[in-house]
């Protein structure tokens, strides 16, 4: 294969990884958002239940474990799309720009890392959105976990 030629091929799998990339971000954001209207029925439902006559102690607790369980599945998922992501086309693009003239991926990146060390430390826009994903997902399991544990004591 010839110079040319090499650069070329070269070019069209950058361009598909670039591709794969957005189309596996747009469904790790489709995947949150289901999740995130999923949990927020799921609390109005709760809501619901809490302040209407008909109160049935078992449906506090059906919810509640319900909602922990998506809560799961959805910092799970955020986990994984972040691993995935950082493995499958993070890397896989720096090394296939390392044989271009230009790295804007990873000049992006280091932008990004370099913009997120200075912030301050516990600043939130120092939090990147798989992480903040994964704070909802923690924090909405607790509510749920309350809600289940104050149905099973009082």
């Amino acid at each position: 294969m010839e110079t040319g030629e090499k650069m070329t091929a070269l070019i069209e799998q950058y361009k598909i990884y670039i591709e794969s990339k957005d189309k596996f971000v747009e469904r790790s954001f489709q995947t949150n958002r289901f999740f995130l209207i999923f949990v927020t029925l799921l609390f109005l439902i709760l809501c619901l239940i809490e302040t209407s006559i008909i109160y049935d102690m078992t449906s506090p607790l059906l919810f509640s474990g319900i909602g922990m369980g998506a809560c799961f599945l959805w910092w799970a998922n955020a986990e994984m799309y972040d691993f995935l992501i950082d493995v499958k086309f993070n890397r896989v693009i720096c090394k296939i720009e390392e044989h271009l003239p230009l790295q804007i991926h990873a000049m992006e990146k280091a932008g990004f890392d370099e913009k997120k060390k200075s912030k301050i430390k516990l600043h939130l826009s120092k939090l990147t959105f798989p992480e903040v994903q994964k704070l909802i997902s923690v924090g909405s399991f607790f509510v749920f976990f309350i809600v289940a544990v104050r149905e099973v004591i009082f």
